[in-house]
């Protein structure tokens, strides 16, 4: 029995690999080198022209800070002239290592040695709902905040000496640095880790609240503090409807949730199940523990990582409670919620009995969810709107005064004089 277990495992772990790489190779086909809508802040007067500025660096790209996002950029406009096709691929790779080491850290400590509910529960991040951060350039800052903050929650519980505590609260503040929701995540996991240090009674508790939270909220306000810049199409300051006790905010942040299900149509049946289960099974591994005063750290790691990933979630939901439900479903957040499915896994792990329910209620809901999106022929379609786009912005190039307001097919040109900006500056993307 347990063999023919661990030979439907291998099938499905190949099977699994098999797609991913399937859906690696059309990014790659799709990836043009040409910026997309909020990409050409990059090309304005106060982007990567400014080079290794504050001003540059520390300044919000709309509402968010994307600093380690913005060195990648300068080190490729350095070696690469700004190449985004190159920053696309680039992008997917650093994701593919993120999932990698996600597995390493939850889904292998999940249930037995072969646990075909963990491999299920990680189809999210190969599925195609992803499509908005594994297509934009730009987007590749939520993955960089997701992986830093993952591995900086790891270290905070796992690694206690001094040099683990540092570096996981520097990784923290990087993934506040480099999105929004980030901020939320990283103030999330430093309450629970003290809440956890006081019961726990680690070896110098209070000296490790006083600094994390201290530090935390020092980089929380450094965040607020540097001035926006202006720009030709800048949406303004950023507005966060704080109504977090509002239906509305309850509405969209369940539809959140569900996202990272494969739901991208507003279903209040699939967000009030999807949000459920995700409650209890953190609410029902909390009670456990607590009563035994917390005595795995995996399971407490799993806490922090899951009250980040929700306290995210809630922050996107604060800052897009006042637009229509369907923003919950744009793709930009699916990368977010698609680390709920297997949260939910390693959070049943305290019981087994749990598990097998989780195990069954989140396949059926991931079935449910992705049954009918696992075509990559949406990538050919961006593909062919990115030549387009592409074609238009060297033909404005060559000819400087063809109705330089004119919006390229698929691309918002903002501003007439970002291309006389790119050919100054000898960027990659406008050589013909």
């Amino acid at each position: 029995m347990h063999f023919n277990k661990g030979i439907l495992w291998h099938i499905a772990s190949i099977s699994l690999l098999f797609y991913s790489f399937l859906h690696f190779f059309n990014i790659y086909q799709s990836a043009v080198n040409v910026p997309i809508s909020d990409e050409w802040h990059l090309i304005a007067p106060y982007g990567i022209v400014l080079g290794w500025s504050k001003d540059f660096l520390l300044s919000f790209h709309n509402e968010h800070k994307i600093v380690l996002t913005k060195i990648i950029y300068l080190l490729n406009y350095k070696f690469f002239g700004l190449n985004f096709r190159l920053q696309i691929i680039f992008n997917a790779l650093v994701f593919m290592y993120m999932v990698l080491i996600a597995w390493r850290l939850i889904g292998s400590k999940i249930g037995p040695k072969h646990s075909l509910f963990a491999l299920i529960a990680f189809f999210p991040f190969a599925s195609t709902a992803l499509i908005a951060p594994h297509s934009m350039s730009f987007m590749g800052c939520i993955c960089l905040s997701l992986f830093t903050f993952m591995v900086g929650t790891y270290l905070l519980f796992f690694h206690q000496g001094w040099l683990g505590f540092f570096t996981a609260l520097f990784l923290l503040v990087l993934s506040m640095f480099s999105f929004a929701a980030g901020v939320g995540g990283a103030i999330a996991v430093v309450l629970f880790y003290s809440f956890w240090c006081l019961l726990v009674k680690i070896r110098h508790c209070g000296y490790k609240i006083f600094l994390s939270l201290s530090l935390i909220g020092l980089a929380a306000y450094g965040w607020f503090t540097h001035q926006r810049v202006t720009s030709t199409f800048d949406i303004g300051n950023p507005v966060y409807n704080f109504k977090p006790w509002s239906f509305d905010f309850l509405r969209f942040f369940a539809e959140l949730i569900s996202l990272g299900f494969g739901y991208e149509k507003i279903n209040p049946w699939s967000s009030l199940i999807s949000m459920s289960l995700v409650f209890f099974a953190a609410l029902f591994s909390f009670i456990f523990s607590f009563r035994k005063k917390f005595p795995d750290i995996q399971n407490s790691f799993l806490l922090a990582l899951t009250l980040g990933i929700l306290a995210m979630l809630a922050l996107v939901t604060l800052g897009r409670t006042g637009l229509t439900n369907q923003q919950a479903k744009t793709s930009h957040y699916a990368e977010i919620a698609a680390f709920l499915p297997i949260l939910i896994l390693g959070l049943s792990s305290v019981s087994k009995k749990l598990l097998k329910f989780s195990g069954l209620a989140v396949t059926a809901l991931l079935i449910i969810g992705f049954k009918d999106n696992l075509s990559f022929s949406f990538y050919q379609t961006i593909r062919k709107n990115r030549l387009e786009a592409r074609s238009c912005v060297i033909a404005k190039a060559k000819q400087p005064n063809m109705d330089s307001d004119e919006i390229c097919p698929a691309l918002g040109i903002p501003g007439e004089n970002f291309i006389p900006i790119a050919k100054k500056a000898g960027m990659s993307f406008i050589k013909f």
